[in-house]
């Protein structure tokens, strides 16, 4: 039986993120204004707005910004804004000890779904593709 994070509450956390491709504040005001309308404290990710190649950042920062994210208690969900090409760069390189003791919904699509696949699979956790 998979572990299910805790349903969304208002004044929860929210992290958006961008594990692949590139994508600017922008494209993704209208998820801002939703997820605020709905009482979510929105962070933004330092990969929203990086660009390296077609990569939001490079592996590193990429890498950074989904490891601070999970280990971050306060953060609720993490939504990966976009999906394309970049997420499996940088999975090897992720710890998920402090993921497993508070785990988060980690919401995405396309790409994203090796993070689902790994999470689901291997952590017994679910996640939600979206």
């Amino acid at each position: 039986m998979l572990l299910r994070p805790p349903s969304l509450q208002q004044g929860d956390s929210v992290y958006i993120l961008s594990t692949a491709r590139k994508v600017s504040l922008p494209e993704i005001q209208f998820a801002l204004d939703t997820f605020k309308s709905w009482g979510l404290n929105v962070l933004i990710g330092k990969t929203i707005g990086a660009e390296h190649h077609q990569f939001a950042g490079d592996d590193k920062l990429r890498t950074e910004d989904f490891q601070y994210a999970l280990n971050n208690p306060d953060i609720k969900a993490i939504i990966c804004a976009r999906g394309g090409y970049g997420t499996v760069r940088m999975m090897d390189e992720l710890d998920y000890t402090q993921f497993t003791r508070n785990p988060k919904w980690i919401c995405g699509f396309s790409d994203i779904t090796y993070l689902h696949t790994h999470i689901t699979n291997t952590l017994g956790i679910q996640t939600m593709h979206s």
